[in-house]
């Protein structure tokens, strides 16, 4: 006799799931990918500069209900039916080519489970509106798997989508009561940093009444240098590889932090450091940030592993469309798009961790070269280098870059450089002893006992 056994899911299980790797903040994101996709579906203007002018989001706190609304054009009835709502996208194959962050079909609702038990969803397109409600007793009936639409009157000017989480978990509400305005904070910075490009191209985002500003992608540059040689210019990879533009930008944001600043993790450190590394955007969303590990190159193909002797290095990889992990905060490495762009990264990285190395005893001299420098939008920067002075690639057309001339230290009488490590205690000692300041820096320390020395020997 054969019998069937039940493979019918739990609710519990599959919400635990979903929510269980995120936070607050990425459940957040979840939800404006879904504001900005509706922007990109909606825009007249998508060969403009800003595509995104005049579409916004706005989150907020209110009446124990944390609301996310925007005027991005709404859900289409017939996608809310089929689509929009279920615990998957049920055809993601044809919805694959989409220029959007929805692909997977879990954002909405990870953001959902993960913030409360209880979310409405009111839409308005150019059609018309419905309402959907999910009450806090879904979840515990496993048996009952849908969810009530509702076709309502337009209720607002513009067509867009308002959602409305409550009932929310102990943890948010412990979070959101008691710690508002650090967990905002957070939230703005990384809405500040995953969306700085969609921020650039006019999107705007609000946080409880605050504009988000877009996080800088910069790097120091100066044509006007007399000498090429004097430059510190950033290395360009540039190419469109399956139909897919990619673009490769790395150079440096400052000075290379000295010793002292790497150890004892002094200002310039902490605020540079964590920009540092390697940044890559996918469609105008940043899915990767600061990177410093293997996944962008870091300690592999003759790239030394991140330190803080490397907290000036920073590069952008940028492509229209990447493989992503489902988390969509993440890169798929073992495409073969990104693993081309991936080598090119790897060989810019290089350039700037050798050029680092060399120039680390002579940090006197290196801080003449940053006199002139200025921080620079990379796009700016990439437009101002001729296209004259970039190579082709394996000798294709389509597949280009640019290798920096970066300046040279004088080797008449190269400088070595003397590494000692002595108890706090002793160091102490001597900076009272040199300094009448025993705060002294152990760099200056050592640097003047030499001096000491030295001129006592000297004729």
């Amino acid at each position: 006799m054969t019998e069937t056994v039940s493979v019918f899911p739990s609710k519990h299980f599959f919400v635990d799931m979903l929510t269980r790797d995120i936070e607050f903040s990425e459940a957040i994101l979840d939800l404006l990918d879904n504001c900005v996709d509706g922007a990109r579906r909606t825009t007249k203007k998508r060969h403009s500069k800003t595509p995104y002018q005049g579409f916004w989001a706005h989150i907020e706190l209110k009446d124990g209900k944390l609301i996310i609304s925007d005027n991005c054009g709404g859900i289409p009835r017939e996608t809310a039916e089929k689509s929009v709502f279920a615990l998957g996208n049920p055809d993601l194959e044809s919805d694959s080519h989409l220029a959007t962050f929805g692909m997977y079909g879990i954002g909405m609702k990870r953001a959902f489970f993960k913030i409360g038990r209880s979310a409405r969803v009111i839409s308005q397109t150019a059609e018309g509106a419905f309402e959907v409600k999910i009450s806090k007793d879904w979840p515990t009936n496993d048996t009952d798997w849908n969810w009530p639409l509702t076709d309502i009157n337009k209720p607002f000017e513009e067509a867009g989508t308002v959602i409305e989480l409550s009932d929310w978990h102990e943890s948010v509400k412990r979070d959101l009561l008691q710690f508002q305005e650090v967990v905002l904070n957070e939230l703005w910075y990384s809405i500040a940093t995953h969306y700085t490009v969609i921020l650039k191209k006019g999107f705007q985002i609000m946080v409880a009444g605050k504009a988000v500003k877009p996080k800088p992608l910069t790097l120091l540059f100066n044509p006007r240098a007399k000498k090429p040689t004097q430059r510190i210019m950033p290395y360009i990879y540039k190419a469109e590889i399956f139909d897919v533009k990619v673009r490769v930008v790395v150079g440096l944001i400052g000075p290379t932090p000295t010793d002292d600043e790497v150890e004892e993790e002094l200002d310039w450190h902490r605020h540079k450091g964590e920009d540092a590394g390697w940044t890559i955007i996918c469609n105008d969303h940043v899915v990767v940030y600061g990177d410093k590990t293997p996944l962008t190159g870091w300690g592999e193909e003759r790239v030394p592993r991140y330190s803080g002797q490397f907290g000036a290095i920073f590069g952008v990889a940028d492509s229209t469309k990447l493989p992503l992990a489902s988390t969509k905060r993440d890169i798929d490495s073992s495409s073969d798009i990104y693993q081309i762009a991936k080598s090119m990264m790897t060989e810019g990285t290089r350039i700037f961790t050798d050029f680092t190395n060399k120039w680390k005893p002579y940090r006197e001299e290196e801080k003449v070269l940053y006199d002139k420098l200025q921080l620079m939008e990379i796009d700016k920067v990439v437009a101002k280098i001729p296209k004259r002075d970039f190579i082709e690639v394996r000798g294709l057309q389509w597949e280009t870059k640019y290798l920096p001339d970066l300046p040279k230290q004088n080797e008449d009488n190269p400088k070595r450089q003397i590494k000692l490590t002595h108890r706090q205690l002793e160091i102490r000692t001597l900076a009272e002893f040199l300094f009448e300041d025993h705060e002294t820096l152990p760099s200056q320390v050592g640097l003047e006992c030499f001096n000491r020395v030295l001129r006592e020997i000297k004729p």
